[in-house]
């Protein structure tokens, strides 16, 4: 499996999840759970350490989002305003139906 094969079979459950946890349907530790998982997979997929750059626009919000999993609390992905937004608009860019968040950059683990 190449990076662009990883992205592509993992974008959508990863916004999914996202969108799940900000509409209360699932819980934080589900949410964790899931990020995780992706984390791991993605050691097993590429292990090209050397290349942190994303390679388009859409991945390079994955890596944003997934790392925003873990940067902020629970209590922030929760319940901040502006942070639930951009969660939303970055679930939106990786399922294709919005374009890129402005500040939504992120490089591969």
């Amino acid at each position: 499996m190449t990076c662009d094969d990883y992205l592509a079979q993992h974008r959508a459950p990863l916004a999914w999840t996202v969108r799940q946890f900000l509409a209360q349907q699932i819980d934080y530790d589900a949410l964790q759970d899931m990020s995780w998982q992706l984390l791991g997979q993605w050691q097993a997929v590429c292990q090209d350490a050397a290349d942190k750059q994303a390679s388009s626009p859409q991945e390079s919000v994955f890596w944003h989002l997934l790392h925003s999993l873990h940067l902020w609390s629970q209590d922030e992905l929760a319940e901040d305003p502006a942070l639930r937004h951009q969660l939303r608009d970055c679930a939106a860019c990786l399922m294709g139906e919005g374009p890129a968040p402005l500040g939504c950059i992120g490089t591969r683990p």
